[in-house]
């Protein structure tokens, strides 16, 4: 996915599309749990594991996303 195709998928998710939101998702996911795992503090792996964090944080994103401002 290019970056003008991940820009797309955002002015669509802020419009309330969540279609856009579910690809978006799918794309990436794979990707930051990766990214993420493992970087995780020994302390937090114990009482949570990498997607509950992913999932927290994705939470806070889709509650946030109407306010994102860019240049789009």
């Amino acid at each position: 996915m290019s970056s003008p195709e991940s820009l797309d998928l955002i002015k669509r998710v802020k419009e309330g599309d969540r279609g856009a939101w579910e690809e978006l998702w799918a794309h990436y996911y794979p990707q930051w749990h990766r990214m993420f795992h493992g970087k995780l503090w020994r302390e937090l792996r114990r009482e949570c594991d990498t997607e509950d964090v992913l999932l927290s944080a994705m939470r806070e994103v889709v509650r946030d996303v109407k306010d994102l401002r860019s240049q789009m």
